[in-house]
């Protein structure tokens, strides 16, 4: 945690943030982190750890670590996959005079995550558990949520995978398509990280789980105070100061599960027309 706030703090710094103190303190005094991440040890704040080091690398224009420290976060929890893609085409349009630097960096995160896991191999069965998490409904996930009204598991499954995979090829095509203009900015990258995850949070997982919207923190911090995103993930952490208290009069109850993913997943719809309004755009780094 310690080592999270140094980093947010020098990548602030990076920025050219005019308060760098402001990020920090999301992150450092967030009820999420505190309750979740270091009350419950989620090993969630590890795969942060990494998140923010691709970050800092990316505001100091030391590109060729990305990847790496992306294979590293890999290695923790397997959904910082889904923004390989995002990074690969964002180095790519900075590093594209260094074609073989880039290909260097991308050889050494695959060997990473294959040492890594050669060390656990015991057959194809070391994936299990992963194979576990989308076969099995948590009881908030908006995969039970249906099901439950609605009686068709199958098809339910089918429609909200679908809905992701769309999305998150939509989101990585058109982000595509921008790299190859000259203002597409750092910004821009950490809006699109951050709707991956947010996409991935509520179609594509089956085993939700509400600390899993820390995911997005990384990458929502450094979008402008006044942004949607980071607006809608500040109002979710801040909720599960609310939702603890809840935890212990209730106990852990289907109905507050429920209860917490209709409030986040009707805020995410919403978010947009009640946030909408013109800001400043905060300074950033000029690539």
């Amino acid at each position: 945690h310690l080592a999270n706030i140094i980093l947010i703090y020098k990548i602030s710094k990076s920025l050219n943030y005019n308060i760098p103190s402001f990020t920090v303190g999301l992150y450092a005094l967030n009820p999420l982190i505190f309750m979740e991440l270091i009350g419950n040890g989620h090993n969630d704040i590890l795969l942060l750890t990494f998140l923010f080091l691709c970050i800092y690398l990316i505001a100091s224009k030391k590109f060729f670590w990305v990847l790496p420290f992306l294979g590293l976060s890999v290695c923790v929890k397997h959904v910082s996959i889904l923004l390989a893609l995002p990074l690969f085409i964002w180095l790519f349009k900075y590093y594209k005079d260094k074609v073989f630097y880039l290909l260097l960096s991308s050889v050494i995160t695959i060997l990473e995550i294959i040492i890594f896991y050669s060390f656990y191999w015991k057959g194809f069965k070391i994936f299990d558990y992963l194979i576990f998490q989308q076969q099995e409904f948590s009881a908030a996930s908006l995969h039970y949520f249906l099901t439950h009204f609605f009686q068709f598991p199958d098809t339910i499954e089918f429609l909200l995978i679908g809905i992701f995979v769309i999305l998150y090829l939509y989101t990585i095509i058109s982000f595509s398509i921008k790299s190859k203009s000259d203002n597409m900015s750092f910004t821009d990258l950490m809006k699109v990280c951050s709707i991956i995850f947010i996409f991935f949070y509520y179609f594509g997982l089956k085993w939700w789980q509400g600390w899993y919207v820390s995911w997005v923190i990384p990458f929502a911090l450094f979008l402008n105070p006044k942004d949607t995103i980071l607006r809608l993930v500040m109002l979710i952490s801040f909720f599960s100061l609310i939702g603890s208290g809840l935890f212990l009069i209730w106990e852990y109850t289907i109905k507050f599960q429920y209860g917490f993913f209709l409030f986040s997943f009707i805020v995410s719809i919403f978010a947009l027309p009640v946030f909408k309004k013109r800001w400043k755009k905060q300074k950033v780094l000029n690539y």
